[in-house]
């Protein structure tokens, strides 16, 4: 059995590869994307950027970005669409060992970089050490919204320069402090991710605990007075779960994250909150594993724009990117093969940053822009309520297929006696019905089902039995 799992996984993986390399050759008219040429390696990945207006650039930040076009380099590098990627002076990991950076900022002419086990200040071409040899798990610096200086999130490491500290600190430019100290009281051990200014109270949000005998549910805000939660905020029933990203569109404050539940909504991934009230978000992220998350959000030119890790959002397909205009979602239509850590805008284009190395068969890797002409492809139509509509409107169960996406077969896991004669019929998102299969189940194994000459994209499946129907749902490479 082991033998056979390995074989299938290696057969699928030849498939996949050689598939990506015929739609690199052949599907340069769809495009959607195109990569801005960083060269990096395939196993160093973008977890910060920041958009310079005053040297028109964009600086990026990362996990052991070592190399960039081939050059030694520190994790954090500047790029424009005339200059390409430059390295910042390249600097001495015993003395500053910065591994992953997760955020950055320009203060006047330097730029102060925070992340795992550092914080540093680039200037005049030179690296200064803020912190150093230290365990802190820094994850955000904002200004600070009651006068000058800058806050600084600390995720669930507490060690600074030698001293226990806080998970939220203040910065002046020179030397750190714990600023609002009663909040460790109120998290315990778990971390801030992230911290924004709404309707005049501090909003901060990660991965929390205890909240005067209560839960703290992921978020708390500062009334001027003191620490409150956030109207039963949001409960991870994983308990493993937070919030990441906080971003406020439309007079709302939206929350995205790897949280499984919120309990005012039933949503999972992305929250919404007036101030006063938890509002819907058009259905949450789906499906719903831990390993689905939503890492950053934009809001732009009257649209809100969300990045992460998942399939779907409020049921449509969104492959870790989609667009919500206040009352329905929208995807792009691609295919993307992993996780973005950033999602921006730099000269009116939208850019992801991530750990992805292919989108739609191209190889395009960690930083990509958006070259397609809109999001609408998908906007309001959901995989589920398309495949109703196959269905007949029928409460079918939905099954699991993979591997999804397929490249050349794809099985499907029923409940089958092996000899079953099956029906499947394929058909489009918008219901026109491609072909029919007529098949055997294969006991244990499932049902395999040839999807080699589908086109790219979502399919619907509506699959017939002597005694049951069912529905499934297949991403086409």
């Amino acid at each position: 059995m082991a033998q056979r799992y390995i074989n299938y996984n290696l057969k699928q993986q030849v498939l996949f590869w050689s598939a990506c390399l015929f739609l690199w050759g052949s599907a340069l008219s769809q495009k959607k994307w195109e990569d801005i040429g960083l060269n990096l390696s395939p196993y160093r990945n973008v977890r910060s950027v920041y958009v310079d207006t005053l040297e028109d650039q964009l600086i990026f930040g990362g996990n052991y970005l070592e190399e960039v076009n081939g050059q030694s380099s520190c994790p954090v590098f500047t790029w424009s669409p005339l200059g390409g990627a430059n390295i910042l002076a390249p600097y001495d990991f015993s003395i500053m060992p910065v591994r992953v950076a997760t955020d950055i900022i320009r203060i006047g002419d330097s730029l102060v970089i925070i992340g795992q086990n550092m914080m540093a200040i680039y200037t005049d071409s030179v690296w200064h050490t803020v912190t150093e040899h230290d365990q802190s798990s820094l994850q955000q610096i904002i200004p600070y919204p009651y006068g000058e200086g800058y806050l600084i999130a600390n995720g669930f490491t507490r060690t600074l320069m030698g001293d226990t500290v806080g998970a939220l600190m203040y910065w002046d430019g020179d030397s750190l402090y714990e600023e609002f100290e009663s909040i460790s009281d109120y998290i315990g051990e778990g971390g801030i991710y992230d911290v924004i200014d709404y309707q005049g109270e501090l909003y901060v949000s990660g991965n929390g605990s205890t909240l005067s005998g209560g839960i703290m549910n992921e978020i708390l805000r500062w009334t001027g007075t003191e620490w409150t939660d956030v109207d039963g905020g949001i409960t991870d029933v994983s308990k493993m779960g937070g919030v990441n990203a906080m971003v406020e569109y439309q007079g709302d404050l939206y929350f995205g994250g790897i949280f499984t539940q919120a309990d005012h909504s039933g949503e999972s991934h992305i929250a919404r909150w007036n101030g006063s009230e938890w509002l819907p978000v058009g259905g949450g992220v789906y499906p719903h594993p831990l390993s689905q998350s939503i890492f950053s959000m934009v809001v732009h030119d009257g649209y809100l724009y969300v990045a992460g890790q998942f399939d779907e959002v409020g049921g449509v397909p969104a492959r870790s990117v989609a667009r919500w205009d206040g009352t329905e979602w929208c995807g792009c239509g691609s295919y993307i093969d992993g996780g973005i850590n950033e999602i921006f805008f730099y000269h009116d284009t939208l850019y992801i940053a991530g750990a992805f190395n292919y989108i739609d068969g191209d190889s395009i890797a960690k930083v990509a822009r958006f070259i397609g002409d809109d999001f609408a492809d998908t906007c309001g139509t959901t995989l589920y309520t398309a495949l109703e509509d196959v269905l007949g409107g029928s409460k079918t169960e939905f099954i699991k297929t993979y591997p999804n996406p397929a490249v050349e077969e794809v099985y499907l896991e029923l409940p089958f006696s092996s000899g079953e004669s099956i029906t499947v019929e394929v058909y489009t998102v918008a219901g026109v019905l491609l072909e029919t299969q007529r098949l055997r189940a294969q006991g244990k194994d499932g049902l395999r089902v040839n999807s080699e000459g589908w086109s790219a994209g979502w399919h619907l499946l509506r699959i017939q039995t002597k005694d049951k129907e069912y529905g499934a749902t297949v991403y086409k490479l």
